[in-house]
């Protein structure tokens, strides 16, 4: 007897926000002098969200963070993940 699996169905939308997006409620906070929460409120990612990518910039630039300094920022895995057979 042969078991097929079914397509993966997401069974919510928590998460869902895109790298752009994120680089984007940056760019408020740093550009605009927007608070964070602002961002937030406005772009709908969680707060802590954008206050962890925020400090990641920081820690990454040294400094104050410029609006030029975001496209250093990367997301997910750095290097292709080594899969197993």
């Amino acid at each position: 007897m042969c078991f097929m699996m079914g397509k993966y169905k997401r069974k919510t939308n928590r998460a869902s926000y895109k790298n752009i997006e994120i680089k984007d409620a940056l760019k408020m906070i740093i550009g605009d002098k927007c608070s964070i929460r602002e961002a937030a409120v406005k772009t709908g990612i969680p707060r802590q969200t954008l206050n962890d990518k925020f400090l990641q910039l920081k820690n990454l630039c040294g400094s104050v963070p410029k609006v030029e300094d975001i496209e250093k920022l990367t997301f997910g895995y750095q290097k292709p993940r080594q899969v197993r057979s």
